[in-house]
């Protein structure tokens, strides 16, 4: 039994994330992978306006801050029952990910615009091709952030409002992702976090 009130120890946080990191990159990967030899249609969904959403390259830099942010986990979180909770909603999360990734493959639907940067190997490791719906950029992102919003003063919780929001836009804005990708993220964390709520209570 993990208790409520025990700090976490180094031990802790090497358990939960090479979990976490594990299942990903078995999930993630291999579900792009298997999509891409199984299938040969793709599904597509977007709205028109989206057309007008720009191209902002620059957008990679908040991006890739994605991977930084797990390490807000090991600064904030003081119980080694948070760290635990916060690891199965990840592995969760990305486990439904991987199932709706493989039932119904999707790609996105707009040619990105030459933008000079030698960065597209490093774009498809991180958003692989067919992993679009839903985005988990958004689902962990907003996984980890109410994870340690408990422990986050005032401005704290400020400035990660804002790291939200701006992780969120550059899926959009680097065209990794559509609307609907957004918005299927969102209600993959609620949906994760009502699951674990739940179970936790019986």
């Amino acid at each position: 039994m993990i208790g409520n009130e025990t700090i976490p120890r180094f031990k802790d946080y090497v358990i939960c994330f090479s979990s976490v990191l594990f299942i990903f990159i078995v999930i993630f990967y291999g579900s792009n992978i298997l999509c891409s030899r199984t299938h040969t249609n793709f599904h597509t969904f977007y709205f028109n306006w989206e057309k007008s959403i720009p191209f902002v390259p620059i957008s990679y830099i908040m991006y890739f801050g994605i991977l930084l942010l797990p390490y807000s986990i090991f600064y904030f979180v003081q119980k080694r029952k948070d760290i635990y909770t916060i690891s199965i909603r990840l592995i969760t999360a990305i486990i439904i990910g991987g199932i709706t990734f493989i039932s119904y493959p999707m790609k996105f639907a707009f040619n990105k615009p030459e933008y000079g940067l030698s960065i597209e190997p490093l774009v498809l490791i991180i958003g692989a091709k067919y992993n679009l719906f839903p985005s988990l950029h958004v689902a962990l992102t907003l996984i980890i952030i109410h994870g340690i919003w408990p422990y986050l003063e005032a401005k704290t919780k400020r400035l990660y409002i804002l790291i939200a929001i701006l992780l969120i836009l550059s899926t959009l804005l680097t065209y990794q992702h559509h609307i609907i990708d957004v918005f299927g993220g969102i209600l993959l964390a609620y949906v994760v976090k009502f699951i674990n709520v739940n179970l936790s209570l019986k």
